[in-house]
């Protein structure tokens, strides 16, 4: 039976660069085998309780990747 190795990647979101870097980021990950990547989405996770909307930037990701 063959297994695939699947590789991910959890992405510094929040980041407090400009959100280019990220749009940075995530190009050079496509010159890579990462199948998925993944953005933090809890409330809890971030002092104050602040988490931007992640669906927008995994939107905004997806326009400016292949």
């Amino acid at each position: 039976m063959e297994k695939n190795l699947k590789f991910s990647m959890l992405l510094p979101y929040p980041a407090p660069e400009p959100i280019e870097r990220l749009f940075r980021l995530v190009e050079r990950m496509q010159n890579y085998p990462i199948d998925s990547i993944w953005l933090p989405d809890h409330l809890l996770m971030y002092p104050k309780g602040y988490c931007p909307d992640v669906w927008s930037i995994i939107s905004a990701l997806a326009v400016k990747t292949h």
